[in-house]
Parts: C-alpha cells; sequence; structure tokens
C-alpha cells in the first residue's frame, strides 16, 4: 500500500498543481489547411504536400496517414513568414538606396 501511494504521488507531480497548457484553438487537418488559412493557395496543385512541407513538422500531430496542426501554430507560422518577409524588404530597400 506505501508503494501504491509513493507512486500516486509521482503521477500528481507531488505538491505543486498541474499548469494547463495555453488553449491552441482548432485542429485543423492538412486538406483544410489550404482554403481556411492560405486563399485555396492558387497556383499550388499539390496542397496537402505543401503544408506538410512548409508547416513546422515539429508541431504536426499524426492521426493515421493524415496530419493535423493546431489553430495557433498555423497562425504563428503565418506571421513569422510576414515577418520574415517584411525584413526580407527592408533590406531589400537599404541594398538599393531607397
Amino acid at each position: 500500500m506505501a508503494d501504491r501511494r509513493r507512486d500516486l504521488a509521482v503521477h500528481r507531480g507531488g505538491d505543486t498543481p498541474p499548469i494547463a497548457p495555453p488553449p491552441s484553438g482548432k485542429l485543423w487537418y492538412d486538406h483544410q489547411i489550404p482554403d481556411e488559412f492560405f486563399s485555396g493557395l492558387p497556383g499550388i496543385t499539390q496542397k496537402v504536400r505543401w503544408v506538410r512541407e512548409h508547416l513546422p513538422r515539429g508541431k504536426r500531430i499524426k492521426i493515421g496517414g493524415a496530419s493535423a496542426w493546431y489553430e495557433a501554430d498555423i497562425i504563428a507560422y503565418i506571421e513569422s513568414q510576414r515577418e520574415d518577409q517584411r525584413l526580407a524588404d527592408q533590406a531589400r530597400k537599404r541594398a538599393s538606396g531607397e
């Protein structure tokens, strides 16, 4: 019985209460993401492949043969791409002397 109490204490994390992760929003499947977040990815024929190659793999959730990402991770990716583009535009302007 003492072993069982010790094991339960380990699983509960001792005296500190567990901290819930921040809300991540809806879970979106790879085939839903192009239309919902990227205006259908015009000009790209392999949309699911594009999503799997470009969104962060570390945030991907494998569900059978499909992949999914939380909405917060998709939005963070989009924002990081916008920031990268903004910085590239600024560097291009500085290089051209504008």
